[in-house]
């Protein structure tokens, strides 16, 4: 049974705030209740397939920031990919206001930076 203390209110994340695309690889940043949700990985076959490389929840932006730049120079092995991300993402005014729910664990496997 659930109750009203488990009911959640979810909302859709259609859009990444910020993604970064070159050649068949991919970072995106979503606003999620616990942080933000960082995706990596890779397109493959031409683009009909998405290959998840990794993922992660981080409590704050900085730590969003830089699982980018970690992201970008595991998938490109050059950090002036990483370093070129991070002035895009600053050029289009850095990732929105957004404030973690507290109360709420983060899942297994996730970072709380």
């Amino acid at each position: 049974m659930i109750t009203q203390d488990h009911q959640f209110h979810l909302e859709p994340v259609v859009e990444p705030v910020f993604d970064w695309k070159d050649h068949s690889r991919f970072v995106e940043i979503y606003p999620v209740s616990t942080g933000w949700l960082v995706l990596w990985g890779r397109y493959e076959e031409m683009g009909a397939v998405r290959t998840l490389h990794g993922s992660r929840v981080y409590r704050s932006a900085e730590g969003a920031r830089r699982r980018l730049a970690w992201a970008i120079v595991g998938l490109t092995r050059n950090p002036v990919d990483a370093r070129d991300a991070l002035r895009l993402l600053d050029r289009k005014g850095g990732l929105p206001s957004h404030r973690p729910r507290t109360g709420h664990p983060v899942s297994a496997g996730s970072t709380t930076q």
